[in-house]
């Protein structure tokens, strides 16, 4: 996701002192190095790039677990990490069953720590999906052609976002197999509204699970909004779906309150 220039800094420091660290039960069994926070340290390709790059932070995997469950047939679907970090979305989404898991990293650096990652749970649990690391422009990634699910955590700025959805609509225009975008922490969500091709299909508030808070000390709420394109979006959505997203200082979002919101089971 994308992270003010102060705090990268800051973030940055802190990653390098060892002690200061802390593991994340995700990073245990196998012992995997999705933790810690950096920048993808690729070079400027324009002069927007600086606002643009991506800033890893790992996402927490309850969140992930409950926002992919949304996701239509699995066994049927690739699952594709635009901005895949270091690929701990790779790892949980291993545990659902999709057809295969691929994640795009722009940084060649932070690609293969994604690598080493998707290795060890490979040999860890031979019998999961099938997963792959791309070291390239999340946004230029030419889609499977297969039902797709993108996730998304909000890994770069508007400019970027922008000329995916743009990219999605011309490719949905001659696209037989469904998509389903799944947007945590969604800054721009308002762009994937504002597109004719997608329909929103859910939006939901998740706690962290028992393990994360332990880990963390404290509880906290991902939110999530999931588009489904036009020609595939099947029923009503969810009563929850058009909750309105509210943007606090263009660096995270959170969704309209309901009574309560919905907690990890």
């Amino acid at each position: 996701m994308m992270i003010p220039r102060q705090v990268r800094q800051l973030a940055a420091l802190a990653s390098r002192l060892e002690p200061l660290r802390k593991w994340h039960p995700i990073d245990v069994q196998p012992t995997i190095r999705t933790s810690g926070a950096g920048s993808s340290e690729v070079p400027d390709r324009s002069a927007n790039a600086a606002a643009e790059r991506n800033f890893y932070v790992g996402s927490q995997p309850g969140v992930i677990r409950q926002s992919l469950a949304l996701v239509p047939d699995p066994q049927l679907t690739v699952m594709l990490d635009l901005g895949c970090g270091k690929g701990r979305v790779l790892a949980v989404a291993s545990e659902i069953g999709f057809r295969e898991i691929v994640g795009v990293e722009l940084s060649p650096v932070v690609a293969a720590i994604a690598r080493e990652n998707v290795a060890k749970v490979q040999r860890a649990f031979p019998g999961r999906s099938p997963m792959r690391v791309v070291t390239g422009d999340a946004v230029e990634f030419a889609l499977p052609d297969a039902p797709l699910a993108i996730f998304l955590f909000h890994p770069f700025g508007e400019s970027s976002m922008r000329r995916l959805i743009e990219r999605l609509e011309t490719t949905l225009a001659g696209r037989a197999h469904p998509l389903t975008i799944v947007y945590y922490n969604p800054v721009c969500g308002a762009l994937f509204d504002a597109s004719p091709a997608l329909v929103r299909a859910h939006a939901i508030s998740v706690a962290d699970d028992e393990f994360e808070q332990r880990a963390t000390r404290s509880r906290s709420y991902g939110t999530v909004v999931l588009w489904r394109d036009l020609r595939h979006a099947a029923g009503e959505p969810s009563p929850e779906a058009q909750r309105r997203i509210v943007v606090l200082d263009n660096v995270s979002a959170v969704l309209e309150p309901l009574a309560s919101p919905i907690e990890a089971g």
